[in-house]
């Protein structure tokens, strides 16, 4: 059995092929922006700043990403995606739900919730994405909530993904 690599798991942003730009990964298919992933070591690389408006009003905000299994020859198998630290800030919070249409379903505005997702808040609890084929992705949802009356800080949050490797 050769192990799927960390580097072989890219995380691209939706919405459409070209798109390069976080605030607009809302829904549909994977970005295959030619050398373009989602950094994973950035601030802003799935959310914008919380504005003051948002923050004294109260704001949730949703992203789909893409998780695709970039090995050529090996399947992914027995994935999960887990929220390993929630966000720094005690005003805000992050959800996730894994979307197994292909491609994601479509939203209105950043504001609008996907519809029948099953949504995880607990940190460290494991959200199946089952296998993913060589060159296969799945769509992941993040909900950001910001309370009313938040004060502005700084913010991050953590996602993990897991996996066990075969060959196909």
């Amino acid at each position: 059995m050769t192990a799927i690599q960390l580097s072989e798991l890219e995380f691209r942003l939706s919405w459409w092929a070209g798109n390069v730009n976080p605030n607009q990964s809302l829904w549909w298919n994977m970005s295959t922006a030619t050398g373009w992933l989602i950094p994973t070591d950035n601030f802003n690389n799935i959310f914008d700043n919380v504005s003051g408006a948002e923050s004294a009003s109260g704001d949730a905000e949703y992203r789909c990403i893409y998780a695709k299994n970039a090995n050529t020859a090996n399947t992914l198998v027995n994935g999960y995606v887990m929220i390993g630290a929630d966000t720094i800030s005690p005003s805000t919070d992050i959800e996730i739900a894994v979307d197994t249409n292909n491609p994601a379903q479509v939203v209105a505005n950043e504001a609008t919730a996907p519809s029948w997702l099953t949504w995880q808040s607990a940190a460290n609890a494991k959200l199946d994405i089952g296998n993913l084929a060589a060159g296969a992705a799945v769509a992941i949802w993040i909900k950001r909530t910001v309370t009313a009356g938040a004060s502005a800080s700084s913010d991050s949050f953590e996602l993990i993904f897991g996996w066990e490797t075969a060959n196909d």
